[in-house]
């Protein structure tokens, strides 16, 4: 079924977009054409490669740093209260307009797409880290201490094993927000990645080749995906195995 739904898919869409101007729309055969140039010219892998050295870099930080501070402001409702409502400022905030800003503190360079990868990604982070903590009932604790364990170990056995389903979630959507981050760096700070290649074909409204630029990220997010699936899967098991994540 979902092969015949594919094909009828890709039928519609080679049969209409050959009666709308490729620049306004594309067809199948179209892209592929386009690929196989950008892929003959080494521009698509060597984009998709900076564009990934974006993501890793400014995702691997959010989520060090909003694991972090979000078990802090879990454990301590003081720290929460004060903290709360500049989080959800910085939530609000228009973050495209900070990419000006970026490039006056940072620079044209690669340090200025990397911080705003992790400034877009680490709130959901810190939200979900701290929402999966602060949600743990008081047995946790109660094993925690009947078992003797100091500061640390509680962390490590009890309390981020308790909270993992929230903190993966909040991976995986500040995953996507790194795809989506690290592509809108990439188009507006130096022009880089991907996203330098879709302003520049954008520009001369090159819609085949703009629409391989858009699969491509897709691709580089279903990796990333695949990857926290994958560390999931031998970190904590008993999530998927009991339907929570």
């Amino acid at each position: 079924m979902g092969t015949l739904s594919l094909i009828v898919f890709f039928g519609v869409w080679q049969l209409s977009g050959n009666y709308v101007k490729p620049i306004y729309f594309s067809t199948p055969t179209r892209v592929l054409h386009a690929l196989g140039s950008m892929l003959s010219k080494g521009e698509l892998l060597p984009a998709m490669w900076q564009t990934a050295v974006i993501v890793v870099l400014g995702f691997g930080a959010s989520a060090v740093v909003g694991i972090a501070a979000g078990l802090a402001l879990g454990r301590s409702i003081k720290l929460r209260t004060a903290i709360s409502p500049l989080i959800s400022m910085a939530i609000a905030a228009p973050f495209v307009a900070l990419l000006p800003l970026m490039e006056i503190w940072f620079g044209l360079g690669l340090l200025a797409r990397v911080a705003f990868t992790f400034i877009l990604c680490i709130w959901l982070v810190v939200i979900n880290t701290y929402i999966g903590v602060a949600s743990l009932s008081a047995s946790y604790r109660e094993l925690a201490e009947s078992m003797s364990l100091s500061k640390r170990e509680s962390i490590r056995y009890i309390i981020l094993p308790g909270a993992s389903p929230y903190i993966f979630a909040g991976l995986r959507i500040s995953a996507a927000q790194a795809i989506v981050g690290a592509v809108l760096a990439g188009q507006e700070v130096g022009a880089s990645g991907l996203g330098g290649l879709a302003g520049n074909y954008g520009s001369f409204f090159q819609t085949s080749h703009l629409i391989v630029t858009i699969v491509a990220s897709t691709i580089l997010a279903f990796i990333l995906f695949g990857l926290l699936r994958f560390y999931q899967s031998l970190r904590s098991p008993w999530i998927h195995a009991t339907g929570q994540g």
